[in-house]
């Protein structure tokens, strides 16, 4: 299920880093909540809707944001619905204005997503980070699906899997921070051929690594519009 929690505009500069963002959600789920610093069953992605300034430091948002937290789920995002009530201050000047639910389709072969501006991080094991300029993406990027996805629901599938990433002008890798971290992500279009439970499972927990704070939020092409 995918929920697209809406606030106002904000009244002081928004710092650019995802730490904002992930502080907002575990202060909503409580102190010491068991989802925190633990293996996420959750994806959230950056604040949304807003434009850079002061040459990357900080975000506007004229109209008002909004922060997509995706979880197949239900207790937790109960959880998470109830502290966001609570917590209807997000800081900045931004409130609280309500949430939608985002319905989309997932099918047996190819499917069609795009990342948000976060982009997905893959990380090597010796150091550094998978890019759109590696050649070894899509094999590292299908191990870590295969890993991963078979830990969380063992009836889950992989035969035939494959990953395409065309070349497209939009594509980009970036250096993102969260706290005084440095990641490097992809941002692209990527079609994923495989079966629609696995498809609808990378969907709900994110693409790539480190997709409870803020990376791998992933969408079809089809919503385009509502990702912006």
């Amino acid at each position: 299920m995918r929920l697209k929690i809406n606030f106002t505009k904000n009244t002081e500069k928004v710092p650019h880093n995802q730490s904002v963002i992930n502080s907002y959600i575990h202060k909503c789920l409580g102190n010491n909540n068991e989802y925190h610093d633990t293996h996420s069953n959750y994806c959230i992605s950056e604040l949304m809707g807003g434009h850079i300034i002061d040459g990357g430091r900080n975000i506007e948002f004229e109209n008002g944001g909004y922060i997509i937290v995706t979880s197949a789920d239900s207790d937790f995002l109960n959880k998470l619905i109830i502290g966001i009530i609570s917590n209807q201050d997000f800081g900045y000047g931004m409130k609280f204005v309500n949430i939608d639910n985002i319905s989309e389709k997932f099918y047996d072969g190819w499917n069609y997503f795009k990342t948000t501006n976060m982009g997905f991080l893959l990380k090597r094991k010796e150091s550094g980070y998978y890019t759109l300029n590696d050649a070894d993406l899509i094999s590292a990027l299908k191990e870590q699906i295969i890993r991963k996805f078979s830990k969380i629901n063992s009836n889950l599938k992989f035969e035939n899997l494959d990953i395409v990433i065309n070349d497209n002008k939009s594509h980009k890798v970036k250096a993102a921070y969260c706290k005084n971290v440095k990641n490097i992500s992809n941002i692209c279009q990527i079609n994923i051929f495989t079966n629609k439970l696995l498809a609808e499972s990378i969907y709900n927990y994110g693409l790539g690594q480190s997709c409870g704070s803020g990376f791998g939020t992933i969408h079809t092409t089809q919503f385009n519009e509502i990702y912006k």
